[in-house]
């Protein structure tokens, strides 16, 4: 494993444990089994590795989600049940991220860093998450046949109101829509989510 991968899941470790605003550099370090001097020569700062740990742990829930859904046909396929695989995407990523460890512990007990990591720093997590669900969106919606050609424009917006809205069901998960189970998780995609992009 390379040092930058050390330190970012050793680092990751640590704000899942200890909470992002207790951890120091040179706990960093050691959890990853490098140097302080390697960890500044990779990253600069403490906040550049925050920045890197938050970019590897998105990159990574990502995986985890994109792992429990089925493949979407590369052409037009009468068979693919475009709203099930919607609802499901939409109920597996609220899941997912409301089971996060690292994203459960800032929440719960780094309120001054989380307010500042999940809302002001939070843009380039938002992007890519964003990017992810464009390509998505526009792939389910050549596999229906209906959509041969979409118009960027409005499946970027579709993905940015997707990507603000699970981002407001994170941070203030007490606010209806609550969604604490899997069938109101279920029936808010299906009422909410599949008509935003399917019509």
């Amino acid at each position: 494993m390379h040092s930058e991968e050390a330190i970012l899941q050793g680092a990751l470790k640590l704000f899942a444990r200890e909470g992002v605003a207790h951890v120091g550099t040179d706990e960093i370090a050691t959890a990853a089994g490098v140097n302080r001097t390697t960890l500044y020569r990779r990253f600069g700062s403490k906040q550049a590795v925050v920045n890197a740990a938050t970019a590897y742990e998105t990159a990574r829930v990502i995986t985890q989600i994109e792992t429990q859904l089925p493949q979407i046909p590369n052409s037009p396929d009468p068979s693919f049940d475009a709203a099930k695989y919607l609802v499901d995407f939409f109920t597996i990523t609220h899941e997912t991220l409301r089971t996060n460890k690292l994203i459960q512990r800032v929440l719960n007990s780094d309120q001054p860093s989380a307010i500042l990591g999940l809302t002001l720093q939070s843009g380039p997590a938002l992007a890519t998450a964003t990017q992810i669900l464009v390509d998505r969106i526009s792939a389910v919606r050549r596999a229906t046949g209906r959509y041969p050609d979409p118009d960027p424009y409005p499946v970027q917006s579709i993905a940015a109101t997707i990507t603000r809205l699970h981002h407001s069901l994170l941070l203030s998960k007490a606010a209806p829509p609550t969604l604490d189970t899997r069938a109101e998780r279920e029936t808010y995609a299906t009422l909410a989510i599949v008509p935003l992009i399917l019509t």
